[in-house]
C-alpha cells in the first residue's frame, strides 16, 4: 500500500511552473487567478447546498468551466488556498472551554511536540503487547474545546488492538501556546502530530491513522484534504458539520462570520472535491439530520469524493465506541 494513502494526487506543474506542493511563490497573475477561483468556488459551494433543479445545474456548469481553466494553474488546490491565506482572528486567546490538569495513567506519557513553532502538549501510549516489529499508530482528536483524561480513556480500543495512540492538545487549549482558531490552526496541529509520531522508534511511519470525535471529528475530516505522507485513512464520529454550525456557536467564534473565505477554509462540506484520501464518517442514528446526510450524499456523487458515511446505533456520545471498533476493522485492511 502506498504511503500516500491512496488519495487522488494532483502533482501537475501548471503553465506558470508551479509544483503541486505550493512551495514556490505565486506570480502576480497567478495570485489574481487564485483569488478569482477562490471566490467562484465559495459562490458555487454555498449555492449548491441550497439550490435545486435548473438553477443548480446552471451554477454547476459555470463552476465546471471555471475549474477547468484553473486546473492548468493549480495542483493541490486546498493546500494552495489555505497556504496563501492567513486567518484573521477577531479575538485572541485561549479556548472557550475550561479544563483540568489531569495526570496520565500508568503507561501513558505526557509529551510535547512542535506545530509551526508552537510547543503543544499531547499524551502518548504504546500497546501493551510486546513486539519486535513496528506498530501502526492512531492520532485521536478529542471532542469539545479542551482535553481531559476521559478523552484518552476513549482510545482504549485502539491500544487493545495493537495501535499506538497520540492525543494532541490543540493550540489555546489546556494552557497551550497559541490562540483558539476553531478548525484552522488546529488542523495544522493534528498534521504536526503526524510528524512527531513518524520520528518515534517502533512506530510504522507509513501506517498512521487519524480519528476524531465531535469537533475533533471535524478536524479529522479536514486533515483528509492534506496529502500528508504516511496517513492511510481518517475517520470521525458525530461530525460532518454544515457551514451554518458556526452561526449557532455565537460568541465563541474567533473570526468574522461575514468573511466567507474564513468559513470556507474551515468547512469540510465545501471542500470534499479536494480530498486526498478516504474518510469514514460515523453518525449515530439518534444524532443525524436526514436532510444534511442527503446533501452530503449528493456532494459525494458530484465530487466523486472518497467519503463514506456509516450509520451507527446510538446518539452523539453513545455511538462513539462502536464507531471506533468499526474504524479499527477498516484500518486493519491496510
Amino acid at each position: 500500500m502506498s504511503s500516500e494513502g491512496g488519495g487522488r494526487k494532483r502533482h501537475r506543474a501548471g503553465v506558470f511552473g508551479i509544483a503541486g506542493n505550493g512551495s514556490r511563490s505565486l506570480t502576480k497573475m497567478n495570485t489574481l487567478m487564485h483569488e478569482f477561483y477562490l471566490y467562484a468556488n465559495i459562490f458555487y459551494c454555498f449555492y449548491r447546498i441550497n439550490c435545486g433543479g435548473f438553477m443548480r445545474k446552471a451554477i454547476l456548469s459555470i463552476f465546471l468551466l471555471i475549474i477547468s481553466a484553473n486546473n492548468m494553474c493549480f495542483a493541490n488546490k486546498f493546500n494552495d488556498l489555505k497556504s496563501s491565506y492567513k486567518t484573521q482572528l477577531t479575538k485572541l486567546g485561549e479556548s472557550p472551554q475550561a479544563y483540568t490538569n489531569d495526570t496520565p495513567s500508568s503507561g501513558v506519557e505526557a509529551i510535547q511536540y512542535d506545530s509551526n513553532g508552537l510547543k503543544l502538549k499531547a499524551w502518548f501510549a504504546r500497546p501493551d503487547k510486546k513486539t519486535s516489529e513496528t506498530v501502526p499508530a492512531v492520532i485521536y482528536l478529542h471532542g469539545g474545546f479542551s482535553f481531559g483524561k476521559q478523552d484518552f480513556d476513549d482510545t482504549k480500543e485502539f491500544l487493545d488492538n495493537g495501535f499506538a495512540v497520540m492525543t494532541p492538545i490543540f493550540r489555546g487549549e489546556n494552557g497551550n501556546m497559541g490562540s483558539f482558531e476553531l478548525f484552522y490552526g488546529e488542523v495544522d496541529d493534528a498534521l504536526a502530530a503526524v510528524d512527531w509520531l513518524q520520528k518515534q522508534d517502533g512506530i510504522d511511519k507509513d501506517r498512521i491513522f487519524i480519528f476524531g470525535h465531535s469537533t475533533g471529528g471535524a478536524i479529522s475530516e479536514l486533515t483528509s484534504l492534506s496529502d500528508k505522507k504516511g496517513v492511510l485513512l481518517s475517520g470521525s464520529s458525530g461530525a460532518l458539520y454544515p457551514p451554518q454550525v458556526f452561526t449557532s456557536w455565537g460568541d465563541i467564534i474567533p473570526f468574522d462570520l461575514n468573511n466567507k473565505r474564513e468559513v470556507f477554509l474551515r468547512t469540510f462540506m465545501l471542500n470534499t472535491k479536494y480530498m486526498e484520501r478516504k474518510h469514514i464518517a460515523y453518525l449515530g442514528k439518534d444524532d443525524i439530520d436526514n436532510q444534511l446526510v442527503s446533501t452530503y450524499q449528493k456532494i459525494i456523487s458530484e465530487d466523486k469524493a472518497p467519503l463514506e458515511i456509516k450509520m451507527m446505533d446510538g446518539d452523539h456520545f453513545s455511538s462513539l465506541h462502536d464507531s471506533i471498533k468499526q474504524f479499527i476493522v477498516e484500518a486493519n485492511k491496510f
